[in-house]
């Protein structure tokens, strides 16, 4: 259980502490300059850790929902607070698969100028629903549902 939590951690420290950096720095550059090579400066070399630390976080969220709940799909009978809270984290990592899934296939790999407003938008969404994550966890990991 222990290593669950330590890796699960782990994927959300680069997940979020990328997209934090991507949101805070690196776009508003690329806003300010409307250049879009400069998202994909740092999109290229994230993708190799952020990725694999978002497929972290799904394996070892699913491994921790299903010993908190015995199977993490029972999260969507909200049957209790903590049932609810888990239900919300898994609706949030559906939603950030969709939209990361999206802004690689459709906006990084045909990104310009005209278009970069669309994938800061995007860039906006992940990262607020990276900081949820982190909410939600923490409050999980405190007791916090009751």
């Amino acid at each position: 259980m222990a290593w669950l939590i330590f890796f699960h951690l782990v994927g959300a420290t680069i997940w979020t502490g990328g997209h934090l950096i991507l949101a805070t720095r690196i776009l508003p550059e690329a806003l300010r300059k409307r250049d879009p090579a400069i998202l994909k400066a740092f999109e290229e070399p994230f993708e190799k850790i952020g990725i694999p630390a978002l497929l972290v976080q799904t394996i070892t969220g699913l491994l921790l929902a299903g010993h908190y709940l015995n199977h993490w799909w029972y999260a969507f009978r909200f049957e209790t607070p903590m049932h609810t809270w888990i239900a919300w984290k898994l609706m949030f990592l559906g939603a950030t698969i969709l939209i990361a899934a999206h802004a690689r296939i459709r906006l990084i790999t045909r990104l310009k100028e005209e278009n970069l407003g669309y994938l800061a938008a995007h860039i906006i969404v992940i990262t607020l629903l990276s900081i949820a994550f982190l909410v939600l966890g923490t409050t999980l990991r405190m007791g916090g549902w009751s």
